[in-house]
């Protein structure tokens, strides 16, 4: 008959509990993130082709790289949280996609 370590599993529950928990935390500072980039991906495609024809290539580009990196920032913060990277590396991908968002925050201002 098997022997079963009934503290040792409450504490395996306890921790899955708890790391369920922090990846729903986790997950929740993602979505100011995710807003801000929907609300100025649909800024930049809601914009009248005939104001975005005035814009130079240069322009364009700006707005579109920086909504290309806050989207890239935001991605490699959610797969960092996914794989349950260290803490010190979310935090870092967390600070990337602040920065991100400032970025493109103050390309489309």
């Amino acid at each position: 008959m098997a022997h079963i370590d009934y503290n040792n599993l409450q504490l395996n529950n306890a921790w899955n509990v708890n790391n369920v928990n922090e990846v729903e935390n986790q997950n929740q500072q993602l979505q100011p993130l995710e807003d801000t980039y929907q609300e100025l991906k649909n800024l930049w495609d809601n914009l009248p082709q005939e104001d975005k024809a005035v814009l130079t290539d240069n322009v364009q580009g700006r707005f579109e790289g920086a909504l290309r990196n806050l989207r890239d920032a935001i991605d490699a913060l959610q797969k960092a949280i996914q794989d349950g990277q260290p803490q010190a590396i979310i935090d870092q991908k967390q600070r990337e996609a602040e920065a991100a968002k400032q970025a493109a925050m103050t390309v489309f201002n």
